[in-house]
């Protein structure tokens, strides 16, 4: 089904797009002004980042679905948690199969926050992103590379979280 569903949104993204050419090469044919032309095009950039989003948004309804329960499989400080590759392996092919896919951003600032950005993108072109930011993680016999790498690798995985709506377990 969603083979399908990919077909027909790539036919109706097309069928849009010729639509849109036909509309532009008319309003040239008629002698339209630049200002009337861009208006035309502005108004069809709209539209289509309308139509991105609405698709966006029902792949994440199909994604958040059908996603499991994310197994907690790792243990740290007397705890369990829920790893970042493993959280990954578990949603991966799933995220493909609604048309989502998602990247970092890292930063740090002059005072050494780090800032983290994950971004979930639809193949449609819309995307979402969320940050989280915190200092290095200088717990434990960390050097200052390493405290910056927890930090990233810490957000990363929470960030994933938030914006894709995800839980472990018995969070």
């Amino acid at each position: 089904m969603n083979d399908i569903v990919k077909k027909e949104g790539s036919r109706l993204v097309s069928e849009q797009q010729s639509q849109a050419a036909s509309m532009i090469q008319l309003a040239i044919e008629k002698g339209a002004s630049i200002d009337q032309l861009e208006r035309l095009m502005d108004m069809q950039e709209r539209y289509e980042a309308n139509e991105a989003r609405k698709a966006y948004v029902s792949a994440m309804s199909e994604f958040r679905a059908k996603c499991p329960t994310i197994a907690k499989t790792r243990t740290a400080h007397q705890s369990k948690y829920a790893g970042l590759a493993e959280t990954i392996d578990q949603i991966k092919t799933l995220l493909s199969e609604c048309g989502l896919s998602h990247s970092w951003k890292t930063s740090q600032s002059e005072n050494g926050i780090v800032s983290v950005t994950c971004c979930v993108t639809h193949v449609a072109g819309h995307q979402e992103c969320t940050t989280m930011t915190a200092p290095p993680d200088d717990s434990g016999k960390k050097n200052r590379i390493q405290a910056i790498a927890s930090t990233v690798s810490y957000l990363e995985r929470y960030t994933l979280y938030a914006i894709l709506g995800l839980a472990s377990a018995d969070m």
